[in-house]
């Protein structure tokens, strides 16, 4: 099995930033995950552990993803909490962090890879 690689140094879990309609708010979601690598984390995780992810639909946790993706921008490494209630959905969740356009960590990728194919919904 692929060793795992450890992050030393500092990766929070980021707040998703939401409007008063209950909407992601892309601009002030960039700016707060701007203002934490400008004061120089290591890294950055969206939809992790923070709670909100639970509440939010399918689309929102894909745009704070994109959101996260875009702002790093190879900047920091940017980590993706997938985990759902259903199966289903955090595989979806999975193969979306996976996408060859998501700047998502590769040694996560590998791992939620390996994670896919034990559950036989990855080639």
């Amino acid at each position: 099995m692929e060793e795992v690689r450890k992050f030393p140094g500092i990766v929070p879990p980021v707040i998703t930033v939401f409007d008063s309609q209950g909407e992601i708010d892309g601009e002030r979601s960039k700016k707060f995950i701007q203002h934490l690598m400008d004061e120089g984390v290591h890294g950055i995780l969206v939809t992790g552990s923070t709670g909100e992810s639970s509440l939010m639909n399918m689309n929102q946790r894909k745009e704070i993803i994109d959101i996260g993706v875009e702002t790093a921008g190879g900047k920091v490494p940017l980590f993706a909490g997938t985990g759902h209630n259903a199966t289903r959905i955090a595989v979806e969740l999975s193969k979306y962090a996976l996408m060859p356009t998501s700047e998502v960590s590769p040694q996560i990728k590998g791992k939620i890879r390996e994670e896919l194919r034990k559950l036989g919904k990855l080639e």
